[in-house]
């Protein structure tokens, strides 16, 4: 027969948790219904609570560790045997877990892509994993790893952000540059700050002033102001000669107000964002 929902190598191609059971539903579902009994008295409430509770008590606690499994099937099977102290949720074919303070990677069936041999493998809100490759910290030191569980770039960085525009911001011996997605040095640290690229373009500090670069290292907008930050929906917020600033890529002015005192942010950024 013909499966669904799997890709060419077997994987789900969608969020992997979205025909499981998991804990925390399960948790706000009993709150719920035992509210709704309370305040209305209805029996049929107190009937779906008792049956979201039995089936939650009898399937989530682990009788060993004292915790609860995260991972349940639509029959309330293991979809992964409880093997480690955390999982992060799925994010494409891997999630990021937890084994004796060591964080590495598994797939969708629970095999180990990375043996768990990280400080931290770290993640914003959306996610570990930006453009294909997440920061690994070993040692204080900061490197790349990709969904496969292949070291990109080998832990030797003071500091690294995630990827955008194809480009990670990198920090060695107090300055900053960037890398490309195989884990080139592209742009040789040699700022005193940066930040992400949007637009094509990063806003760097060279001396006392920022300006911007593109992805060759050349500049696109001469270091000229006080403080600049990256660009977004295709405008960057700056500060320069006490005054608010937006500007376009080319640096043209769109939008400028004075910078008053306890005024952190302009007016526009509120109209804008």
């Amino acid at each position: 027969g013909l499966c669904y929902f799997l890709d060419a190598d077997g994987f789900s191609p969608t969020q992997l948790e979205w025909s499981m059971k998991l804990w925390w539903p399960h948790c706000e579902a009993m709150i719920a219904t035992l509210y709704a009994w309370r305040l209305t008295g209805d029996e049929r409430w107190w009937t779906w609570f008792d049956r979201g509770a039995s089936w939650t008590y009898e399937r989530f606690p682990d009788p060993e560790h004292g915790e609860w499994f995260g991972y349940l099937d639509r029959e309330g099977q293991w979809v992964i045997e409880p093997a480690y102290d955390l999982v992060h949720p799925f994010q494409d074919r891997v999630a990021v877990v937890l084994s004796k303070d060591k964080w590495g990677l598994i797939d969708q069936r629970g095999k180990i892509l990375l043996l768990p041999q990280f400080s931290v493998i770290e993640g914003q809100g959306n996610g570990e994993f930006y453009e294909g490759l997440a920061v690994e910290v070993h040692e204080e030191r900061y490197g790349f790893i990709n969904q496969e569980g292949d070291i990109v770039v080998p832990p030797k960085y003071d500091f690294a952000g995630d990827f955008a525009s194809g480009m990670a911001l990198v920090e060695l011996d107090s300055r900053f540059g960037y890398l490309n997605q195989v884990g080139a040095l592209v742009i040789a640290p040699q700022y005193e700050d940066a930040g992400v690229f949007a637009a094509g373009l990063a806003p760097v500090k060279t001396g006392t002033q920022w300006g911007f670069v593109d992805a060759t290292g050349e500049w696109r907008i001469a270091p000229q102001y006080d403080v600049a930050f990256p660009f977004r929906e295709g405008l960057a917020q700056v500060v320069r000669e006490g005054r608010w600033q937006y500007i376009n890529p080319a640096g043209e002015t769109i939008w400028s107000e004075p910078l008053e005192s306890g005024n952190d942010r302009p007016v526009a950024f509120d109209l804008l964002a």
